[in-house]
């Protein structure tokens, strides 16, 4: 009995452990995509907020609270006007 369901084990088909292989793998795959993504994110935007150089950052009150993730920046023609 034992020798027979270790014989059943040995040469069953390899198919349904190759699915749960794929599937734990593409699982994991999209883990890590997930965390090294957020990290990257809260990377840049901690060096955009860090670049401004400003020690208290006033925004109005319906701002966002990604502060450095929105692109609303002037653009290089305009800054060069306020100089003159």
């Amino acid at each position: 009995m034992m020798g027979e369901l270790i014989f059943r084990n040995l040469f069953a088909p390899a198919s349904p452990h190759l699915y749960r292989h794929s599937a734990i793998s593409v699982e994991v795959a999209l883990v890590v995509l997930i965390v090294g993504l957020t990290s990257g994110l809260l990377t840049e935007t901690a060096k955009r907020i860090e670049g401004i150089g400003a020690d208290i950052m006033l925004q109005p009150p319906a701002a966002s609270i990604f502060l450095g993730s929105a692109d609303h920046r002037c653009p290089l023609r305009s800054r060069t006007n306020y100089g003159s």
